[in-house]
């Protein structure tokens, strides 16, 4: 088994580097091309074809961008299972941080920014009330 783990190292390496390659190599690469391709935009009037070219170029960026997000949320997953939930400075740094994410220290009310967490519970909570309230 461990030869044939060996074997396959090889090809495997060779098929990430041709498919995906350097992530945030690709991503630059297609920020730099978007970001010519909307300056000359700016500079004449571009035709159908350089739209398409330009809708084309974001699509691939966000392709990368969301195969970035992915391939750090699965090496997060592996340092979970490897790490567990033990008492480690990880585990708590990971719970801070999860904690901090799904906070909400203001919202935007009719157009003003609050940050008073009082005036966000009510707002919130008036918000689900007549959104449940209605028919």
């Amino acid at each position: 088994m461990e030869r044939k783990l060996k074997l396959i190292k090889r090809p495997l390496k060779k098929w990430n580097g041709e498919v995906f390659g350097h992530i945030d190599r690709n991503i630059k690469k297609f920020d730099l091309a978007l970001r010519k391709a909307e300056e000359e935009a700016l500079r004449r009037e571009i035709g159908v074809v350089e739209w398409s070219r330009i809708e084309a170029l974001r699509t691939q960026m966000w392709l990368w961008m969301v195969r970035k997000e992915r391939y750090w949320k699965q090496l997060s997953r592996c340092k979970v299972i490897r790490e567990g939930d033990r008492n480690t400075k990880y585990f708590h740094l990971s719970a801070t941080m999860r904690r901090n994410r799904n906070r909400i220290d203001k919202l935007l009310i009719q157009g003003v920014e609050v940050s008073d967490e009082g005036r966000i519970k009510s707002s919130i909570l008036e918000y689900f009330k007549d959104l449940y309230s209605k028919q």
